[in-house]
């Protein structure tokens, strides 16, 4: 029905009304009914808006729903993985050592290749002297006796502090230190020179003996196979240290 036909069938309306004589504007009266008719079609329009709203609403709150729920799994899958044992393939850390050169050799190993060598100052038996030399550099004394031996001294300070024993066929057969002449911090790197530096290098010893020392007194010997150490009479510092391949020039012997 268009705006004509509305405004016929209002004034055959009013003919019956007691408004019948009243002269109606024609404009006012097509602008009254222009806009109920909007009215109408914006009522019509709210539940179609109204369905689009919570349409949107439905959608986000899904979206929602679906961001928690794959936080949690995450969460959860992180705290599983945690949870697992971390280790495989992996050897357990150990703690760093100030001197860590000087190890003892494991003792379970079918590779005798493969075992590492008992050390003092860097240095293992059967190392040649051009071997020593880079290692240590130029010693201070250099002594060729018979037999193809020579033996290496290396000084701190005019003192000597450590005597390497060479045989040409053998390599260093015998190395021992002055411990108690280490002065310069270049030494004191490379020797132990107090007890607890020796536990912390080598471990706890295999065996412990006492020896004559100073004259009347004895001086506690801590021994690790081929190597041994010799405390002073306190007990608190190191005399001397032997790495040697002939048990009777240890000094337990």
């Amino acid at each position: 029905m268009n705006i004509e036909d509305k405004l016929r069938h209002l004034r055959r309306a009013m003919t019956d009304t007691t408004f019948k004589n009243i002269d109606i504007d024609k404009d006012q009266l097509k602008q009254q009914v222009l806009q109920k008719s909007k009215r109408k079609s914006s009522f019509l329009k709210k539940p179609v808006m109204m369905r689009w709203l919570q349409a949107g609403l439905s959608f986000m709150g899904i979206v929602i729903l679906c961001s928690v729920v794959g936080v949690i799994a995450i969460s959860k899958t992180d705290l599983f993985q945690e949870q697992q044992p971390n280790n495989m393939g992996k050897s357990p850390q150990q703690a760093p050592s100030t001197k860590n050169e000087y190890q003892e050799p494991p003792e379970k190993s079918n590779d005798k290749s493969s075992k590492s060598k008992v050390k003092l100052a860097g240095l293992h038996l059967g190392m040649t002297d051009d071997q020593i030399v880079e290692q240590l550099g130029k010693p201070a004394a250099l002594k060729t006796p018979k037999n193809n031996e020579q033996t290496l001294t290396y000084q701190d300070q005019n003192a000597p502090v450590l005597k390497i024993k060479i045989k040409n066929d053998v390599g260093a057969y015998d190395i021992r230190t002055h411990s108690y002449n280490v002065k310069s911090k270049k030494w004191d790197d490379l020797l132990p020179t107090k007890k607890e530096e020796v536990t912390e290098m080598y471990g706890e010893p295999k065996d412990k003996t006492k020896v004559s020392c100073y004259g009347s007194a004895t001086c506690e010997v801590y021994q690790y196979g081929p190597l041994e150490v010799q405390l002073n009479r306190k007990g608190t510092k190191v005399d001397r240290i032997v790495l040697t391949k002939n048990k009777k020039d240890q000094i337990s012997r």
